[in-house]
């Protein structure tokens, strides 16, 4: 009997649902620990959760590219490693970018994002000009938007399947 091949886009769609919803998970997980504080200029709980996420994002490609090179008689040549890992990153990536954007909506006061930039930097809206501090408000008003912060998620999580993809397609591959 003959095994069944994988298609880039089946193995695309199962393994970016599941980097969707353990994207969403962690970032349920981060909020309810008060790690994704963005008004807090301390950059070391940052940075932690940022690796653990790059992490979990190569992983799963990873995963996701060992199951099709596995199910395609264990062969895969560089591009096709890398259109699947780019197909988990796009599916991944527009559930990333619906759930920023449902969380940058609820839970982020761009008001908020203002006094700690303003903190970080030392620089008070009061001491800055008229002028200055109108462009700085409309500046972060314009960043810290759900839909700005979603299409940002999105892009990252490209630009990552792109640069993860090409690695994890780098070692898995075999064949041509």
């Amino acid at each position: 009997m003959e095994e069944k091949q994988v298609t880039s886009m089946s193995t695309g769609i199962r393994y970016g649902a599941l980097l969707g919803v353990a994207t969403i998970a962690f970032m349920a997980l981060s909020h309810f620990l008060g790690f994704s504080d963005m008004t807090n200029t301390d950059v070391s709980g940052s940075l932690i959760i940022s690796i653990v996420q790059y992490l979990m994002v190569f992983g799963i490609l990873y995963l996701g590219l060992k199951y099709y090179r596995d199910n395609n008689e264990g062969l895969m040549t560089f591009g096709e490693g890398l259109s699947t890992a780019m197909f988990i990153a796009l599916i991944s990536g527009i559930i990333y970018a619906v759930a920023t954007y449902i969380y940058a909506a609820n839970f982020i006061d761009p008001n908020d994002l203002m006094d700690a930039v303003a903190e970080s930097t030392g620089e008070d809206m009061e001491d800055m000009d008229e002028e200055a501090a109108e462009m700085m408000s409309g500046m972060m008003n314009a960043f810290a938007s759900p839909a700005f912060m979603s299409i940002t998620a999105f892009i990252m999580r490209i630009f990552g399947g792109l640069i993860f993809g090409s690695i994890a397609s780098m070692i898995l591959k075999k064949g041509d």
